[in-house]
């Protein structure tokens, strides 16, 4: 959709205030009697008001329309001459100079010509910079506006909009009197979530992202709380990307002092032992109570204010995780390219609701206890999306669980038993890497889900050492449109003489290894 320049011109409504403005100071220069005291002293007044809103309206402009578009051509090399030296001229400061000095000239002089003469004075100047100022903001809007068309989105453009418009109302509702006038004028704090003037914020946001994006965890969180526009620029996008469970204790011990760290009554509700495969493997003896804590604040106040903008992630080696926690970080995490959640002893269960359908790279190297079902509950997963309504029922909600899925295919749409809704699936993402090194659980079926889940076209990483169950006819056909596989990057069974890439492939990884399993190595023991 094309975008309308009425809907989306920053300029627009706040230069059909400023022309108000000046239609009222001529109206007052037209009416007033210049050799009236009060009169004059009544203009003075309605003059300083005006030219302090003619200067916050520039201030206005310059810090949340120039400066962006300013930077926004710098970082793609574009020098634009008019941009560059809009607003380099202070074209207010010497009108509000001229109503302070009224007010002095009045207390020294009671000559009437002398007042028509200062009136005569003040008319001229006024003259000279309308005849700028009219024009600047014709420039504006049939020069700047089509640059910001341009150059910016049309959710960028609604909010540069919006914050305009709003600093504008706010600044109208304050009292501007002759006493206000007479005082020498300063930005003041236009929006209630504006932090006070001082010259850090006067940084355009740009740089202050690049700024926080240096920071630790700790001293964002931090800074979180100092005022909302650090809060909103600490929480954009850019700064959560990547989270690295290791890193972050390792640079955030002191995350208690802004309430990282759940409470210990919280704490003694939590269910951090998970039992969903009790039967399979026990790890309670490796829980790390700090683990479990900062596992839980991710849950409970990270996550759900930017787990949607996460898109590498790393959980490896990370004892205290257990199923419960695993599934819930990744249901708060759909986002994901990246995982990688080695070294782990989690189950199946983890990926049970879990979607990551913009998933690229997937590395569960050393998850003994992982089996076919968690790439199943993958694969279910993207069949039918969370909260989908019921057709017999409107009230019902299809949970993406998969208890409800029927292991059914017709072309390639699903079948969920409770309600025979269809679904399609969404377009497919592809992997490039692919990690199952010591899962030693997993079959061909595994494979399978995977191929069925996502696109293999730009596959470019398989590493299945340890991983005895999965045989040559498995792994052809898992490989057949993955052209971008090279056999250096390649890595199975020793004991397979006839899989894919035989000829240059790599055997076993985990030979020398004691974290995984070894494919060489009898029962379920782990690598020689």
């Amino acid at each position: 959709m094309s975008i309308k320049p009425e809907e989306f011109n920053v300029f627009k409504i706040p230069h059909s205030r400023m022309k108000q403005l000046v239609k009222s100071c001529n109206q007052n220069l037209d009416t007033t009697d210049f050799a009236n005291n009060d009169a004059l002293i009544m203009l003075l007044a309605n003059l300083g008001t005006i030219f302090h809103e003619f200067k916050l309206h520039e201030e206005i402009e310059n810090e949340h329309i120039m400066i962006k578009l300013k930077t926004k051509l710098t970082a793609m090399a574009i020098y634009n001459s008019a941009v560059c030296n809009c607003h380099k001229d202070d074209e207010f400061s010497p009108l509000i100079n001229l109503v302070e000095a009224g007010y002095m000239y009045l207390n020294k002089t009671k000559s009437i010509s002398e007042k028509i003469s200062f009136g005569l004075r003040l008319r001229k100047a006024l003259n000279k910079f309308f005849k700028k100022f009219l024009p600047h903001m014709k420039e504006e809007e049939e020069v700047f506006q089509p640059l910001l068309f341009e150059h910016f989105t049309e959710e960028e453009l609604h909010e540069m909009k919006n914050i305009v418009i709003k600093l504008h109302m706010q600044q109208r509702k304050r009292p501007h009197g002759a006493k206000r006038a007479r005082c020498e004028p300063k930005m003041k704090n236009l929006a209630s979530d504006r932090p006070n003037s001082n010259y850090i914020n006067q940084l355009p946001d740009e740089l202050l992202l690049k700024i926080f994006s240096l920071l630790s965890t700790s001293d964002k969180l931090r800074s979180a709380q100092a005022c909302r526009k650090w809060n909103k620029l600490i929480y954009d996008p850019c700064n959560w990307t990547y989270l690295d469970f290791n890193q972050w204790k390792s640079k955030n011990r002191s995350l208690s002092k802004v309430n990282v760290n759940c409470s210990n009554a919280q704490f003694k509700e939590m269910d951090f032992i998970d039992e969903s495969d009790e039967d399979d493997f026990d790890n309670s003896s490796s829980i790390d109570i700090n683990d479990i804590k900062t596992l839980q604040y991710w849950i409970r106040n990270l996550l759900p204010k930017i787990g949607v903008f996460v898109q590498k992630l790393n959980l490896s080696n990370c004892s205290s995780l257990n199923n419960n926690l695993a599934r819930r970080i990744l249901q708060l995490c759909p986002n994901l390219i990246e995982l990688n959640i080695g070294y782990n002893t989690i189950g199946d269960n983890s990926f049970r609701g879990v979607r990551l359908d913009k998933l690229r790279s997937l590395n569960c190297e050393g998850c003994q206890n992982l089996t076919d079902d968690a790439f199943k509950f993958l694969l279910i997963s993207n069949k039918i999306k969370s909260n989908t309504s019921c057709l017999l029922d409107p009230t019902i909600k299809c949970d993406p669980s998969g208890d409800q899925i029927k292991e059914i295919e017709s072309g390639d749409k699903n079948i969920c038993e409770k309600c025979a809704k269809h679904q399609e699936f969404n377009n497919k993402s592809s992997l490039i890497s692919i990690n199952l090194s010591g899962c030693w659980s997993i079959s061909d079926y595994s494979l399978s889900f995977l191929a069925s889940k996502y696109e293999l076209n730009d596959l470019e990483y398989l590493n299945l050492s340890g991983c005895v169950n999965v045989t040559s006819f498995g792994m052809n056909l898992f490989l057949e449109f993955s052209d971008m596989l090279k056999g250096e990057n390649l890595f199975y069974c020793d004991n397979i003489t006839d899989g894919p890439l035989s000829d240059t492939a790599n055997g076993c990884e985990n030979l020398e290894c004691a974290k995984k399993y070894c494919c060489r190595s009898i029962g379920r023991g782990y690598g020689c």
